[in-house]
């Protein structure tokens, strides 16, 4: 079992949602808590250890709503912040109905989202750019240079007057 500081998903009755808080309510190491409040955390701390309970569904019946979930998150951040905590343990299993993404899938996204012309990292370099421009309009380097400095002495004057 992990030694730090734990969070863990139930409903407002402290019902279990995730695996890891399954586990250890089986094996009597979770307090007891009584109503909790939907969204908003509810710390408790039992031997130099705080249990984090996230509170994410009303009922066991009802599918868990992801604006709840992203809220308890959030306390969960704020909590960890006020409270100092360096570590927290959080199981990776599905919470209620809701499946966290794989590995494979998250590292897929994040570079779908990066490699994509959409996403503004891929771009051709300047210099290339600025060598296709140069060679179009039959300018070297110095004389870019020049107009530029020029430019940038008659934005200065500009903003003098």
């Amino acid at each position: 079992m992990h030694k730090g500081h734990i969070a863990y998903f139930t409903t407002v009755r402290g019902t279990s949602l995730d695996i890891g808080a399954k586990e250890l309510a089986d094996n009597d190491k979770l307090p007891a808590i009584s109503e909790a409040t939907l969204g908003r955390i509810k710390v408790t701390k039992k031997n130099e250890r705080y249990y984090i309970v996230l509170p994410v569904k009303g009922r066991l019946s009802v599918s868990t709503q992801l604006e709840i979930l992203d809220e308890a998150l959030h306390s969960l951040l704020d909590a960890a912040l006020e409270l100092q905590l360096e570590t927290i343990a959080i199981s990776r299993s599905p919470v209620g109905d809701v499946p966290w993404a794989n590995e494979t899938e998250r590292i897929q996204i994040i570079h779908e989202n990066h490699t994509t012309p959409i996403s503004g990292h891929i771009r051709t370099p300047f210099n290339q750019s600025g060598k296709k421009i140069r060679k179009k309009e039959g300018l070297s380097e110095s004389r870019i240079t020049h107009r530029n400095e020029e430019e940038t002495a008659g934005n200065i004057d500009k903003a003098r007057s």
